[in-house]
């Protein structure tokens, strides 16, 4: 068992353990996996010491596969969380890293940059380029929440947003109601 809690960048329940991934709070460069059945005690895997990883920043996992990745697709997988392999690197841009990652029950899926990476075994990677257009506004846009311009406090509003339609240019209400 290490001491200190975990400095997880990510948890995971695979309905039997957790699963953290981050790194040790005495120094952010040794990357960690840790396990626990409690959310008490966690016990580091020190299958990773040997791989000199990096910056382990998300986990998800397939029926079969747990997958981390991190900085430079840098991919570690595992199928028992005992034994993981480190996979990859290269992938993007240098300085880019896999943030989040999900199984979306096909594939598992990763973003960096611009590019949407897919792969089904963590081993071979499918990256695509996405274009994104983004919202040009010259003030904020919130919706659910009040930000005050004379005391610097944001109220957000208790409850659920039902319905919600944003539009420019489109009469939508032409005629009086009554």
């Amino acid at each position: 068992t290490e001491s200190g809690a975990p400095n997880a960048g990510a948890i995971l329940f695979d309905g039997t353990q957790y699963i953290a991934v981050g790194s040790n709070t005495s120094t952010l460069t040794r990357q960690r996996i840790w396990i626990s059945n409690d959310l008490i005690t966690w016990v580091r895997n020190t299958s990773l010491d040997a791989l000199q990883c990096q910056m382990i920043s998300d986990i998800a996992k397939s029926d079969s596969l747990y997958l981390t990745v991190g900085v430079l697709g840098q991919r570690i997988l595992s199928t028992d969380t005992v034994t993981w392999t480190r996979q990859g690197g290269g992938i993007g841009p240098s300085g880019y890293s896999f943030q989040n990652i999900i199984w979306d029950g096909t594939r598992f899926l990763c973003s960096y940059f611009r590019n949407i990476v897919s792969t089904t075994d963590g081993v071979s990677v499918d990256s695509k380029s996405i274009s994104i257009t983004a919202f040009d506004c010259a003030s904020t846009l919130n919706i659910g929440r009040l930000d005050s311009d004379k005391t610097d406090a944001i109220y957000s509003f208790m409850g659920h947003i039902d319905d919600l339609r944003i539009t420019k240019g489109v009469a939508r209400y032409t005629s009086n109601f009554t």
